[in-house]
């Protein structure tokens, strides 16, 4: 088994919000940079107060999970979810 180096990471953001993308299947040597099915992983750093811009998501299941602090999700239809490192959310 390979180990991904942090190195290996692609970044993006600016510093109030900031996110590290891993692709698990980049070092399995195939075009597809998905592995098993997690496609891929983000490491976001948000600092308040801020606000992530109403963004798509298609074909996509995500996984959201707060370590500390706590933030709202709004989707499209203006539903609004609390999450803070007790609440996780499956979309």
């Amino acid at each position: 088994m390979k180990i991904i180096r942090a190195s290996e990471k692609h970044t993006h953001g600016n510093q109030t919000f900031h996110v590290e993308i891993l692709y698990p299947g980049n070092n399995l040597g195939k075009n597809d940079t998905g592995f098993l099915t997690i496609g891929r992983i983000d490491h976001a750093l948000f600092k308040p107060p801020g606000l992530v811009p109403m963004h798509p998501h298609q074909d996509d299941e995500i996984f959201s999970y707060i370590r500390s602090g706590k933030m709202i999700h709004m989707d499209s239809t203006g539903k609004k979810e609390h999450l803070n490192n007790s609440y996780m959310m499956l979309m």
